[in-house]
């Protein structure tokens, strides 16, 4: 059983329908973030659909207070990331639209009052549109760094607790389309993504790879480190 294990059993969070959950935990304290991609207006009359909705527990997930949204817009929000410095600072990244894309929050609260979203692009500069972040900081909040796809590979960076972003770098080349799954900022500063190109109409092998940068952000190199298989056709039963 999940008890036997030392995993509690699961709880729905809400009755509407949630995708993309994201999960933080604070290290210093009680507190457990989570946020999700809400549809169907479930988040509240003059929100989004879907609209970015976060909750807070204040007991280690025991217990959860009620839900939040973020940013009050008509426009379609998705894609939640979370993390929590050290200090207990929360810091988050959703996606508003393609264009401008990205944004990003922060929270020295606990979630209790946010920032106001901030565009980590100014279109028309390039990339024009955004899509898929993944959030990673530096242990002290200090280094923000953000992956997107813009059908190739970009990453903007702060060294300003996010007060402000340099110029994105793009960091692929070709006709590949990629997607980032996961980012780390180690104790020597440098920072890592995790992403898988594919083709453009996703035929062919996949290759998974590491993006690495130990200089602030302003130079990534990328190792492949393993591949797979073009996945199979969905077979539809009568």
């Amino acid at each position: 059983s999940l008890l036997a294990t030392g995993f509690e059993s699961e709880r729905v969070w809400s009755e509407f329908v949630d995708w993309e959950p994201a999960i933080a935990a604070d290290r210093s304290g009680p507190y457990v973030y989570q946020m999700t991609t809400r549809y169907g207006k479930g988040s509240c009359f003059l929100c989004s659909d879907p609209a970015i909705l976060f909750r807070r527990s204040t007991d280690g997930g025991a217990t959860w207070e009620d839900d939040k949204v973020l940013a009050r817009t008509r426009r379609a929000q998705n894609d939640p990331e979370i993390e929590v410095a050290a200090d207990g600072v929360v810091f988050a990244a959703w996606l508003l639209d393609y264009r401008p894309g990205i944004v990003f929050q922060k929270s020295a609260d606990h979630g209790e009052t946010w920032t106001a979203p901030l565009a980590i692009l100014a279109p028309p500069d390039p990339p024009t549109w955004t899509d898929k972040p993944i959030l990673a900081i530096s242990a002290d909040g200090r280094d923000v760094y953000i992956a997107f796809n813009a059908s190739n590979s970009w990453v903007v960076a702060s060294h300003d607790f996010g007060a402000t972003f340099d110029p994105p770098v793009q960091t692929s080349t070709g006709q590949r389309y990629w997607f980032h799954n996961g980012g780390a900022v180690a104790p020597d500063g440098s920072a890592y993504f995790s992403a898988v190109d594919y083709s453009q109409d996703y035929t062919g092998r996949a290759r998974i790879d590491v993006i690495r940068s130990r200089d602030g952000g302003q130079n990534w190199y990328t190792a492949q480190v393993d591949g797979s298989t073009e996945m199979p056709g969905c077979e539809w039963a009568e």
